[in-house]
């Protein structure tokens, strides 16, 4: 929540409930905007991103900044959103897209943060958005090659050739995809395979959720049905 002076307060709560504990202080001077902020979350740390360049790890005892000063690869260069942060507990690493607002932007693209080593490693460039499998990242690019799958545990990128390539004349930042196994489901409906083949979900619905769920995803809220939709691998 904001603090009084500006600041962000953040608590943690179990999933069964309970009364929430504070983690960590108070995160000063943290710009209010009309979405609350990304927040991942870290075994050891907590990762705050709002629209203000860089973004803040927040540990039990102390806050460090990631902002325009030159300690690192992405900072030191002037101003730069965090526009999608994925904690991996399991491979000890933060999954993060960045948007470059300095000439030459070539901090855009998709990076791995691993916290114990203050590492950041830049895996691909461009306009990135990404969704996950147990195993895998995929990431839709604003590349040539669109597709790629970067290995969670090598952080090794590939770049498959078969998956189709869907026209998307609103944009990349508002694209929207999820992944089953190795097939992938757009916003649009549309389903891709890699063998290179498509289909359509009929009638067409925008699936404007896509959020993984057990085995599957969770697609869209049909509001005349008043019914959550969900798709699994059989």
């Amino acid at each position: 929540g904001w603090t009084r002076k500006g600041g962000i307060s953040i608590e943690r709560i179990g999933m069964s409930g309970g009364t929430p504990t504070k983690f960590g202080p108070n995160v000063p001077r943290m710009p209010q905007s009309f979405q609350p902020p990304m927040i991942a979350y870290g075994p050891d740390a907590i990762y705050v991103a709002t629209k203000a360049p860089g973004f803040t790890i927040v540990h039990e005892d102390r806050i460090e900044r990631v902002t325009e000063e030159p300690e690192n690869l992405i900072d030191g260069r002037g101003s730069f959103f965090i526009t999608s942060m994925i904690p991996d507990e399991k491979n000890g690493c933060l999954w993060m897209t960045i948007q470059d607002n300095a000439t030459p932007r070539d901090r855009n693209g998709f990076w791995r943060f691993q916290p114990e080593k203050k590492l950041f490693e830049k895996l691909s460039g461009n306009t990135v958005i990404q969704s996950h499998t147990d195993s895998q990242i995929f990431l839709h690019r604003s590349s040539q090659q669109v597709w790629a799958i970067v290995d969670k545990t090598t952080g090794e990128l590939t770049e498959p050739s078969n998956y189709f390539r869907e026209s998307n004349s609103r944009g990349l930042v508002s694209y929207r995809f999820g992944v089953v196994g190795d097939h992938i489901i757009s916003d649009s409906g549309r389903l891709f395979t890699p063998d290179g083949q498509q289909a359509r979900l009929e009638p067409a619905v925008r699936l404007n959720h896509l959020q993984r769920f057990g085995r599957g995803l969770l697609t869209h809220y049909d509001d005349r049905e008043k019914t959550i939709w969900y798709i699994e691998p059989r």
